[in-house]
């Protein structure tokens, strides 16, 4: 499957707030792109096919869940640390959502490590 068609059932499975596998659906693929250690066109395609936007969604969605909220962290680290800058300067409403949506999962999951450090 694309990143294209990915990103389609991203949205649909964001809208499903509070369904376990919907849930899991969303952290699976923002783990995949969290997992990545150094650019890549794989990171780059997920990005240009509109992946922010959902993400954003994704930790709106499920802010209960500790690994979903994890893996979107570590994904928009990702975003961020590889340089996609012309994705997120095509989303400024959505970037100017993400620190606080950040903010919000590190206050709400202050027992997970995995969300303080990304």
């Amino acid at each position: 499957m694309t990143w294209p068609q990915l990103v389609v059932h991203m949205r649909e499975y964001a809208g499903w707030a509070g369904t376990e596998h919907a849930e899991l659906a969303l952290r699976v693929v923002c783990e995949r792109i969290g997992h990545h250690i150094y650019p890549t066109d794989e990171l780059e395609a997920a990005f240009d096919a509109g992946v922010l936007p959902v993400i954003v969604a994704a930790m709106r969605a499920h802010p209960a869940s500790v690994g979903m909220q994890e893996a979107a962290c570590r994904a928009l680290t990702n975003g961020i640390r590889f340089g996609l800058s012309s994705t997120f300067s095509d989303h400024e409403a959505v970037v100017a959502d993400v620190v606080p949506l950040v903010v919000m999962a590190m206050r709400a999951h202050l027992a997970s490590a995995g969300v303080q450090e990304q």
